[in-house]
């Protein structure tokens, strides 16, 4: 598995930064889904199980999308289930956001429903 750098430069680290803070309680799935690159269904159908704190890596294994009024959770687009890197900044927030939940807790949102 190679490893996704993302490297932006100061102006565009600046613009991140300012969307994130608008997003205010979502401002780290903002960053999240900018530095890891997945898509907006694979972030928010993350489980506490899904995340390897110690190794910083993610595990990507579903997929939500909403389709009709309803969440319907699936495979990734893909279909192949893969891991990604967690920069160590991000990885801080997110132990965070999981700290009292369960390993079946979804990360984003209240732990229950996904996020739409």
């Amino acid at each position: 598995m190679r490893a996704l750098t993302l490297r932006l430069g100061p102006e565009n680290r600046v613009r991140l930064q300012l969307l994130a803070q608008c997003a205010r309680d979502k401002g780290t799935l903002v960053r999240f889904l900018c530095y890891t690159g997945l898509r907006w269904g694979e972030a928010v159908a993350l489980h506490v199980r899904d995340i390897d704190q110690y190794k910083r890596r993610i595990s990507v294994v579903e997929n939500a999308v909403r389709v009709g009024g309803m969440i319907i959770v699936g495979t990734p687009k893909s279909h192949h289930a893969r891991r990604a890197p967690v920069p160590t900044f991000l990885m801080t927030e997110l132990v965070a956001i999981m700290r009292d939940r369960k390993g079946e807790a979804l990360v984003f949102g209240d732990g229950v429903r996904h996020l739409n």
